[in-house]
């Protein structure tokens, strides 16, 4: 074909020809893959410039952050002259210059359970370069959802982790099959300190299983890769589904019974905070008599702080499937929290037969 007769003259890529897990047909895959990177800090630093320079065809750079002083030493791509910078924007043009064949796209957007659904729909790899288990969770919602591969990674201090997740089928492992719980700690690279190389390596590793993913191999899915780079051990695990996961499951109301309160049943409730989980501007254009509005985001990330044993929880969205999700995470956690069944609108039609 003349597309393999363009790839093969392009001596840009001639030393990963010759291995047998790329070749001309592998090559090809790459070129014509759209890869998502959330997050344009340290780890994205790290992985992007090996996807680049493997002719990935397109990618799409979401961040909203600027450049500050304190992320020179892991976000290695960036200078003191860019200080003040959108990260996003800064590494798109970085990228281009290195590559200018591959296709780099950046948005300002920040990526969350609200916006991410259409995002990743577009994409055929999502890359976890993100600093909180908010974000993470998201992705992880979305990816499951629809069936699209996307590789976590985290680091703090001189630890790193990094797993593929394939999500092919439902019978494969999410990442909250494993990380069942939020971290009992928000700690960040600013409080807890990060060493610039653990995030290079785990970039490494995270680059490597993305590379492997797009080529259509996916041996090394759903193993979770360690590394402690003050000892230099390593470790992994393999990871398995589990049977309760909210993701798993064609119908998440048959597994959520229990947690289900209509409109009506929440007269007969002490101690309620009724919490609207929708954006913002859905929440201005109108919402439930005495509720009050928390993203689901910060609910998930600060609910030890935002509530107590003693309040029962109840939250809704516009029907109920984000509803599920806060709540399983807020279950985990020992709260006594409730889906407002059928969300938003069913609470609306019921006030009105009231009337």
């Amino acid at each position: 074909m003349f597309y393999h007769r363009c790839v093969v003259a392009n001596q840009r890529y001639q030393a990963q020809l010759v291995l047998p897990e790329i070749g001309i047909d592998g090559q090809a895959k790459l070129a014509a893959a759209k890869v998502l990177c959330v997050g344009c800090g340290g780890l994205a630093a790290s992985v992007l410039p090996y996807l680049v320079a493997a002719g990935v065809g397109e990618i799409m750079l979401l961040d909203d952050d600027i450049i500050s002083l304190s992320n020179l030493n892991r976000q290695i791509l960036f200078t003191e002259q860019q200080l003040g910078e959108y990260k996003a924007k800064v590494l798109a043009a970085r990228l281009t210059q290195q590559n200018p064949t591959v296709q780099i796209n950046w948005d300002l957007s920040r990526f969350n359970l609200e916006t991410g659904l259409p995002i990743v729909a577009g994409y055929d790899l999502v890359l976890d370069c993100s600093d909180d288990y908010a974000t993470k969770l998201a992705i992880n919602f979305c990816c499951a959802r629809l069936a699209k591969p996307w590789v976590y990674a985290s680091v703090l201090g001189w630890d790193g982790q990094v797993a593929l997740f394939s999500l092919q089928n439902r019978e494969q492992p999410c990442y909250k099959c494993w990380q069942i719980k939020a971290p009992q700690a928000t700690a960040s690279c600013s409080v807890s300190g990060v060493l610039g190389a653990a995030v290079n390596i785990v970039g490494s590793y995270q680059a490597s299983l993305a590379l492997q993913a797009l080529l259509g191999n996916f041996a090394q899915a759903n193993r979770l890769f360690i590394f402690d780079l003050w000892t230099l051990e390593q470790q992994q695990f393999e990871l398995a589904k589990r049977q309760d996961c909210v993701f798993h499951g064609d119908n998440l109301i048959h597994e959520w019974t229990q947690p289900l309160l209509n409109w009506a049943q929440l007269a007969n409730l002490a101690n309620i905070r009724l919490i609207d989980i929708r954006t913002l501007a859905e929440w201005e254009r109108g919402h439930l008599p005495a509720a009050e509005h928390i993203t689901i985001g910060r609910l998930i990330a600060q609910a030890p702080q935002l509530f107590t044993l003693e309040q029962t929880l109840v939250i809704y969205c516009n029907q109920q499937s984000l509803s599920l999700l806060a709540v399983e995470n807020l279950r985990h956690l020992g709260l006594q929290a409730f889906v407002l069944n059928g969300g938003y609108q069913a609470a609306i039609q019921q006030i009105q037969q009231q009337q």
